[in-house]
């Protein structure tokens, strides 16, 4: 006998693991969780962990703050750790520019309930003495900044969900799909096997657009090589270290038990092709490449002169994805009734506007149609960027993807975007609630 399952999820990172504990949290159990490989052995494995609740737009922060409550929860519902600190947050700048939008993110924070304050370099010396003040006019900090441990939320997720009898199955990869009367009917799986199936959501991380091709679905997406450095222990590195942004310089770096975590973002970024025998790997890592990194570690060396004298103990240089426009895709396919993609980056992001915020956006958005919470309408959706219907109007927030396919709700195309909700965009960069207050630094 053929199986069947109410949704099928394709995809066992931070993605697909953290939608089955959200529908397991809402009483869906009728579900099956395919992953090609093992769990997280995709991109989630080597994610950095960073958690930054603050995002540069009103909806993204509600998402993202999520996080602070789930992670904490999630030991006590599983029993499993998240490894989630508090540490709070630096966001620095270096022109008047990257100062004015630093406040404008400040203010995000203050409407929304966070310990938000611009401070000046004799006060960024003071709370973080390792960092080397030269060249910044200014910074943000975020008290609710932290981080958190990748795998083990992925832990936390699939211990609930099979707690609840969703099925996970490793190993199984998605093969293609049946589609009947313009909806998904079936899930072929590389085991010859096909699950029948009313609901597929494509959470297959870098390799989502390969998993879309196989429905006609297209997912704009592309793989590329992300690096950062792992350091040896540094001897008197503040503790907890906070996560540090150098946005002007494309860096970040946090804390990892005493060592350091240094990484970018590549504005030419090396791609990478998942068709190939090195994306069928599992738990890949890539060669180093200290030519591609060198910009970031001399801006680090720069910023923090301490890491001239640790050792590195690691170059992790393994596979990411990114949308056109950096930002997440998620809600149901205009092209193919039933099939859902839920695509952002690999948990965690920390830059304000990236195509997905990592797992606190994904925790977040899990839960919006749980928590039954009501957010200020924007004009341009964040996440799921323009109706089906065409309606691009100033509306609440949408339903979480949970929500979508586990219980039903509206639907939504998360593809391409009209003039009219990209001019609507540009308007949401002054938005009427900001505050006309200017916030002063602390010297």
């Amino acid at each position: 006998m053929a199986e069947s399952a109410e949704i099928v999820i394709i995809g066992g990172g931070v993605i697909g693991l953290g939608i089955a504990y959200h529908l397991a949290e809402r009483g869906v159990s009728d579900v099956v969780l395919i992953e090609r490989n093992q769990l997280t052995s995709g991109t989630s494995w080597h994610a950095a962990g960073i958690v930054g609740p603050l995002r540069a737009s009103l909806n993204l922060t509600h998402l993202a703050r999520y996080a602070m409550e789930l992670f904490p929860a999630l030991e006590e519902k599983t029993g499993q750790s998240s490894g989630y600190q508090r540490t709070g947050g630096l966001w620095l700048a270096r022109n008047e520019d990257r100062m004015v939008e630093l406040r404008r993110i400040a203010h995000m924070g203050e409407v929304t309930g966070m310990h938000v304050e611009m401070i000046a370099p004799p006060t960024i010396a003071e709370r973080v003495p390792s960092l080397s003040v030269d060249g910044l006019v200014g910074a943000l900090w975020v008290d609710e900044d932290g981080q958190a441990s990748p795998v083990d939320i992925c832990a936390a997720y699939a211990k609930r969900a099979r707690s609840a009898g969703i099925r996970i199955r490793e190993n199984v990869g998605c093969a293609g799909f049946d589609i009947e009367n313009g909806r998904v009917a079936g899930v072929r799986l590389t085991t010859g096997e096909t699950i029948r199936c009313g609901k597929v959501i494509n959470a297959a991380g870098a390799w989502a657009r390969d998993v879309g091709a196989l429905a006609g679905v297209p997912v704009p997406l592309q793989a590329v090589e992300h690096m950062y450095v792992v350091t040896e222990a540094i001897p008197g590195l503040e503790q907890p270290f906070p996560i540090v942004r150098d946005l002007d310089e494309g860096i970040y770096i946090k804390g990892d038990s005493g060592k350091l975590v240094l990484g970018g973002f590549e504005p030419d970024a090396k791609l990478f092709q998942t068709k190939s025998v090195q994306g069928e790997q599992p738990f890949l890592e890539l060669p180093d490449d200290w030519g591609q990194f060198e910009p970031f570690m001399t801006a680090g060396l720069a910023l923090m002169p301490k890491l001239a004298d640790a050792g590195i103990r690691h170059f992790m240089n393994g596979p990411e994805s990114f949308t056109p426009d950096t930002r997440p895709l998620m809600g149901e396919s205009p092209y193919l009734r039933g099939f859902y993609v839920d695509r952002h980056d690999v948990l965690c992001r920390c830059w304000p506007g990236h195509g997905g915020m990592g797992a606190r956006r994904r925790a977040g958005a899990r839960s919006v149609g749980t928590r039954r919470r009501t957010v200020r309408p924007v004009g341009r959706f964040e996440i799921f960027c323009r109706q089906a219907d065409g309606g691009i109007g100033r509306r609440p927030l949408p339903h979480a993807l949970a929500l979508q396919a586990g219980q039903g709700g509206p639907r939504y195309q998360a593809f391409g975007l009209s003039s009219a909700v990209r001019r609507d965009g540009r308007r949401l960069r002054r938005p009427d609630w900001l505050g006309a207050a200017p916030m002063v630094c602390r010297q």
